[in-house]
């Protein structure tokens, strides 16, 4: 096998608690997995009693009368059965997927946001799609266990019968399988945590390329990104020839098997034969019966390898699901508007690199905030904190008299409104954006007033369905700056007691822009409001500003507080603006 092959199967196997865990908390389809149960019970039974009938008819030796009624009801009940146990683990599969979905959907809604910071967000599309329907094999190949050990004791009884002491003949497959069983399942989880792997990496590329072709094109990428789309094609291509070289190398492993046990039968049987220990007929079904128990054997095969193809496939999915969940608890509530206290906050996303760095300050209720700084200093860190996407490394963020972490977060999150740059919509129509998350009736008075504050209503009106007019993610008929202007008017909707606004009016034009700044200051009076803008001219006529420099806290005050005491307030607006400001 090739290094690069190597690579891809390579690393150690991952515990078995995970996966015992999706089981535990995802609802299992326990009649259908009885009703399996059931019919391969029957399916045993019924392939037994069809021994009889079927050596007799190969030996010419049947007889009339019952015989041809027996032999077609059993026909007919063993189709009906196989069936039923078709239809039942088909259901099966399909709920077991649907609840492991289910589960994995709202589990990654409620992880924190910096697990998406790490991960690919496109990547774990597969995982929710895919991935989740390997979850029902292991568990059918556990319960059928029992009817496969059912299956090999009827199925030696009558061959005890006919060899006596000679039936380890026939018996002493079933550990070669075994055997062959655990080195094959080993193979399997290798295989299927390859596929998934590099599934996901190619569902990444694709889901991220194409909406963004409009990007590439304007760049003349399409040479570029063409070759990186036949580097991940290849990868995927690599994946399946070594998924089927490892695939095709299990069934030689169980026909090996199934030869070497048939060798010892025929041997020992033809020898019976013709010392007259045994007839032809008898021959004939001990042959029939050692197909059963090669059957059973080989299922059992089949058990530990669908259970490995479970660990392989599901070990992601197993992984996300013992993730712990965004702390979302508090059981506090906070009355009206209350200032805003950052007390000595530190905060890095990793641990030898902070944000902030033991920063203090208070945000003013009824007022409103701008928090200054270059690219990087800290803002939208702070924005976070007060959303609770993460918790302070140290120090503590106060709303009046209660620590935020004491907060219970929803109803917190519910007196927000946030607006930030880039894409916040979702797939629907207008008007469902526009209400998207609010808690409250609203009337088509207040629909219309939001969307004219945020300067959406025109641009609104001009499409044929108005208000109910699709907004598709990767190809909208709005322009950046239009949903923009949408998720202003959502927040206007929302009519938040708390306001944060992360470069709010980014890609709107300057016209549009100075129409919605008037309004916005209209309606942020008596609020208390974050707001982070590069536009100085907005800034200058704040009631507050919080001047971050490197993560610490250089300057706080009312405007003309700040340009006498802050070298980056002076820097950002301009030295003579400043002057001016501090007049």
């Amino acid at each position: 096998m090739t290094k690069n092959k190597d690579k891809m199967l390579g690393g150690k196997e991952s515990s078995w608690k995970p996966l015992m865990h999706i089981y535990k908390t995802v609802r299992i389809p326990w009649f259908l997995l009885i009703m399996v149960v059931i019919l391969s019970f029957g399916s045993q039974w019924v392939s037994v009693k069809l021994v009889e009938y079927s050596s007799k008819i190969d030996t010419g030796t049947m007889t009339a009368g019952s015989f041809l009624v027996g032999y077609v009801a059993f026909s007919v009940i063993s189709i009906l059965v196989e069936y039923g146990y078709d239809l039942a683990n088909i259901l099966g599969n399909a709920q077991m997927a649907r609840n492991v979905r289910r589960r994995l959907w709202g589990k990654m809604l409620r992880l924190p946001l910096s697990f998406y910071e790490k991960e690919e967000p496109q990547r774990l599309v597969s995982r929710v799609t895919k991935d989740s329907t390997f979850a029902y094999g292991a568990v059918t190949s556990v319960i059928q266990i029992i009817s496969v050990i059912y299956g090999l004791v009827i199925a030696m009884r009558p061959v005890v019968k006919i060899f006596g002491a000679k039936s380890w003949i026939v018996a002493v497959i079933i550990p070669v399988l075994f055997i062959c069983s655990f080195i094959v399942g080993k193979i399997q989880y290798r295989i299927d945590r390859m596929i998934n792997k590099v599934y996901s990496k190619m569902t990444n590329f694709y889901s991220e390329r194409l909406p963004n072709i409009t990007y590439i094109k304007t760049n003349n990428m399409e040479k570029s990104e063409y070759e990186k789309g036949l580097k991940v094609s290849n990868e995927k291509y690599k994946a399946d020839i070594v998924y089927k070289i490892l695939f095709a190398l299990q069934m030689p492993i169980q026909s090996l098997a199934n030869y070497i046990g048939l060798v010892f039968v025929l041997i020992a049987a033809s020898a019976m034969v013709r010392s007259e220990t045994i007839t032809a007929v008898q021959m004939k079904e001990v042959m029939q019966y050692f197909n059963i128990v090669m059957a059973d054997a080989t299922l059992l095969l089949g058990v530990w390898m669908n259970i490995k193809a479970t660990h392989g496939g599901c070990e992601k999915i197993a992984e996300i699901n013992g993730l712990k969940a965004e702390d979302v608890s508090g059981t506090s509530e906070v009355s009206g508007q209350q200032d805003i206290v950052f007390d000595h906050v530190s905060y890095g996303y990793t641990e030898d690199k902070l944000v902030l760095k033991d920063a203090s300050f208070t945000i003013p209720k009824g007022k409103v905030t701008a928090i200054v700084g270059e690219n990087g200093s800290g803002k939208s860190t702070i924005t976070r904190l007060l959303e609770r996407f993460d918790a302070p490394a140290s120090g503590e963020i106060r709303i009046g008299e209660s620590r935020l972490d004491e907060l219970d977060c929803a109803k917190w999150r519910d007196k927000l409104g946030y607006v930030f740059q880039g894409d916040q919509m979702i797939e629907g129509t207008v008007r469902e954006n526009l209400v998207y998350g609010l808690t409250k009736d609203y009337s088509e008075d207040e629909l219309v007033k939001a969307a004219e504050d945020a300067g959406a209503y025109d641009f609104i009106m001009e499409k044929e369905e108005k208000f109910e007019t699709p907004l598709h993610v990767f190809d909208s008929e709005f322009s950046g700056g239009q949903l923009q202007r949408l998720a202003i008017a959502r927040v206007f909707m929302k009519d938040p007691e708390y306001l944060i606004m992360d470069e709010a009016t980014s890609g709107i034009d300057l016209m549009k822009e100075a129409q919605i700044v008037a309004c916005m200051k209209e309606k942020m009076k008596g609020r208390t409001v974050v707001l982070i803008s590069h536009n100085m001219n907005l800034i200058q006529d704040m009631d507050h500003i919080v001047v971050i420099k490197d993560g610490q806290v250089e300057a706080e005050g009312s405007p003309k507080e700040v340009a006498k005491r802050s070298d980056t307030f002076k820097a950002l607006v301009g030295v003579g603006d400043a002057e001016t400001a501090s007049e």
